[in-house]
């Protein structure tokens, strides 16, 4: 089995046991509370999902160094904690995304920039697993398989777009 298939395999698996999407207004409303003022305000001013995609990728990058430091420090109410912010900001970068997919713009672009992303947070969530993180791995775990859900799909988008990772 190719790895592409084998990625959206995971993805697709990892779908069913993952948190829903932003998808449902009441829900992305209860969910972005969790988020700082400063956040909640860029994403109410992206004007389009391109640059929303890109609010959320830079909140995502932001909520990783804090789920990465408490892991550090081996604080797991700290980087309990950390996970829900994280996992807003990953699921409303893939809910941009599937914006962008169903606009008529080539979602090339984006498709490699959110790849880009969670490569790099899929990549260093593995690499602060393996080290060995005490009580705070299974919020490791949590964010990694958010991460995973969304990679999974991009890959078949990739694929049908024509987009080499």
């Amino acid at each position: 089995m190719s790895l592409v298939k084998r990625l959206a395999l995971a993805g697709l698996v990892l779908t069913a046991f993952s948190v829903p999407s932003l998808q449902a207004q009441g829900d992305a409303d209860i969910n972005l509370k969790i988020l700082s003022g400063q956040e909640q305000q860029s994403i109410s001013q992206a004007k389009d999902p391109e640059t929303l995609l890109k609010v959320y990728i830079n909140i995502a990058s932001e909520r990783l160094k804090v789920l990465l430091n408490a892991a550090d420090k081996r604080d797991r109410d700290a980087a309990s904690q950390a996970v829900p912010p994280f996992r807003v900001a990953i699921n409303g970068a893939d809910e941009a995304m599937n914006h962008i997919l169903s606009s008529e713009k080539s979602p090339k672009k984006d498709l490699t920039l959110l790849f880009k992303a969670t490569r790099d947070q899929a990549s260093l969530l593995v690499r602060k697993i393996q080290k060995g993180t005490g009580d705070a791995e299974p919020s490791l775990q949590s964010a990694l398989e958010v991460v995973q859900r969304v990679q999974g799909g991009l890959m078949i988008q990739m694929e049908k777009h024509g987009v080499n990772p």
